[in-house]
């Protein structure tokens, strides 16, 4: 998890159950965005995680069902 911003770095959580990642960040923190990649080369493309957080203990919490395959993940602020 990468964290990009001017402002402080917020505490950013990732936990693994069975079939899924949940990435979590503080509820405080809105509009921001999960992206994910393949690699972190130069070449790498980021896209938008297509699932929505939700809040959990005030928290925004994003579940992802693995893929095969290594993925890398950053949290953007608007």
């Amino acid at each position: 998890v990468i964290v990009l911003g001017a402002l402080s770095r917020p505490v950013i959580t990732a936990s693994a159950a069975v079939n899924s990642v949940a990435i979590a960040w503080p509820g405080d923190l809105t509009g921001c965005q999960l992206q994910s990649t393949t690699n972190l080369g130069p070449s790498s493309q980021w896209q938008p995680v297509t699932n929505a957080p939700q809040s959990i203990n005030g928290r925004w919490t994003v579940t992802i069902q693995p893929l095969n395959g290594r993925r890398f993940y950053r949290l953007l602020q608007p």
